[in-house]
Formats: C-alpha cells, sequence, structure tokens
C-alpha cells in the first residue's frame, strides 16, 4: 500500500466526473486515497465496510458508488470484496522496474477473483508502453512469487502422497531382485544423457522426491522422457534469455503436471515456446519461466 497517491487537479476538468453528484465524487476519491488501496489500484473492501468509515447508510454508499461505476470509474467484485479504479496506473505508474517487481506485495493483498486477473492483467498491458527493464519485470517477480506458493503446495502434496500411497510395497516380503533401474532412476539417467549432463550430476533427495511425485499421479516413465524430449525445444530453458541462463533441471521439468504436460506437449509439436510466459497467477520462477 502506497503512502503516497497522486490526484491529477485535471479530474475537475473530466466531463465524466463533473457529471456524477457530490456523493459520487466523495465516494470515488475516498476509494482513490483510502489507506489500504494498493499500488496495482485495487483493494479488498467491502460496500458496507467503506461506508460505515464514512458514516454513511450501505445504500447511500453504493448508490455513489454505483455512479462512478456506470462512468467506468470504479468497478467491484462484492462477492469477492474486491475494488478497482482502471485508470489509476495512469495517474500512478510505477517510478522504476523495482516498483513494478514490489507489486507482487500488493497482489497479495487483492482477494482472488477474476476481477483481479483483469487488474494484473491491465497492470501487464499498461506497461507496454514502457522501455524493456519494466516489461520484464513483470513476468519476473510474479512468476517468482508463484514458484513460492507452488513449492508449498507441493511439498504438502507430496507428504499427504507419502504418508498415503508410499512407494513399493508396505507390509510383506521384499520386492524380487531386478535388474531393472527403479523408475526414478530411469527418468533421471535418460534426461542427464539427453541434456549432457556429466557424471558429477547427481539423483539428489530433491529430484527424486520431484519425479516420484508425479509417477505417483499416474505419469509414466514414458511421459516423463517425452517432457524431458520437450525441453529441449524450448530455446529459453535451453539458455536463449536475457540471462542466457538455461533452465534445464529434471526437477524443473517434474515440478508439477502442469510442467510434465507443457514439455510432454513441446515434444508432440502441440504446445508453443514463448520467449516468455506469465500465468497468475501468481508462475521466470525463481529465475526460469
Amino acid at each position: 500500500m502506497g503512502k503516497y497517491r497522486k490526484v491529477d487537479p485535471r479530474i475537475w476538468n473530466d466531463a465524466d466526473f463533473r457529471a456524477i453528484s457530490d456523493s459520487g465524487k466523495l465516494a470515488f476519491l475516498f476509494v482513490l486515497t483510502h489507506p489500504h488501496m494498493t499500488a496495482l489500484g485495487a483493494m479488498r473492501a467491502t460496500m458496507e465496510g467503506l461506508a460505515s468509515e464514512l458514516k454513511w447508510s450501505e445504500k447511500a454508499f453504493r448508490e455513489a458508488f454505483q455512479e462512478a461505476s456506470s462512468k467506468g470509474m470504479t468497478k467491484a467484485d462484492e462477492k469477492a470484496g474486491c475494488i478497482w479504479l482502471p485508470n489509476f496506473l495512469k495517474y500512478n505508474p510505477p517510478e522504476s522496474p523495482n516498483v513494478v517487481k514490489a507489486w507482487v506485495q500488493a497482489d497479495d493483498l487483492i482477494p482472488e477473483c477474476n476481477l483481479k486477473t483483469r487488474v494484473l492483467q491491465d497492470a501487464k498491458d499498461f506497461l507496454e508502453g514502457f522501455s524493456k527493464p519494466y516489461q520484464e519485470a513483470f513476468p519476473e517477480a510474479f512468476e517468482k512469487a508463484s514458484l513460492n506458493q507452488e513449492q508449498e503446495q507441493e511439498q504438502e502434496q507430496e507428504q499427504e502422497q507419502e504418508q498415503e500411497s508410499p512407494l513399493g510395497p508396505p507390509t510383506g516380503d521384499p520386492p524380487e531382485a531386478s535388474d531393472e533401474p527403479p523408475p526414478e532412476r530411469e527418468v533421471f539417467d535418460y534426461w542427464r544423457e539427453k541434456l549432457g549432463k556429466t557424471g558429477k550430476t547427481k539423483l539428489t533427495s530433491d529430484r527424486r522426491r520431484k519425479i516420484q511425485a508425479r509417477l505417483r499421479e499416474g505419469y509414466t516413465v514414458a511421459d516423463l522422457k517425452q517432457a524431458v524430449d520437450g525441453i529441449l525445444k524450448s530455446p529459453h530453458h535451453m539458455g536463449h534469455n536475457d540471462r542466457s541462463q538455461r533452465y534445464d533441471d529434471i526437477e524443473l521439468i517434474c515440478r508439477g503436471g502442469a510442467k510434465v504436460e507443457h514439455f510432454m506437449d513441446l515434444a508432440s509439436g502441440e504446445g508453443k515456446a514463448p520467449a516468455s510466459q506469465f500465468s497468475g497467477s501468481r508462475a521466470a520462477r525463481g529465475g526460469e519461466l
């Protein structure tokens, strides 16, 4: 939440603003300068709560807010408790790429809903008129934040899966000896060969856990091998990016079912490997995309 907010004095020359009642003007300015308003121009709030702060009736505030909404100055998802000012960034643009990266903090304060999706897409589109560092800061920050959330959720899921469905027979005689390598080793060895990794590259516990998690979800060894083939067709992951860095670890490929399917599609020619991608979407997940 920004400590300061810009209010352009030309607002009093705006035909839409002048057309609404004094109550409508006050409701709009109250939302614009509200302490909970984030740098993305959206915030968590309810009509009842905002009315209470002004010591208005809910009906009076709702009518005033609706006046501003009818002019496209405000939007709300009352079920989610989300309010947005579509023109906020026009008058409160980011002053540096670091400010764009800090938008992630604002994102965490906005309730999940369709309106929030529009807020984020609008912010991304808004940056198209800025220089490259600004545009790159957005996916880098938001996809890194998405990674942190995804990793936490995946760790919880894997812990549950390990408790409910451990690999191997839980009781009884040990499995018969076999010349075939364990499935996670087969996938790892295939990845190491295809990606040209050295003998020093080890099947660490993190890599093993990611591969096993996908196998437990029903993906086959062949599926995971196909995903390995797919990452080879992604220029970005192979190092053709602004950092000239490869993002090709098997841990990344097997990070989640969506990742596996994405790379499988690339291998089959059904997917697309853009130079960069942004998902919600809260997704260069720690640098990679």
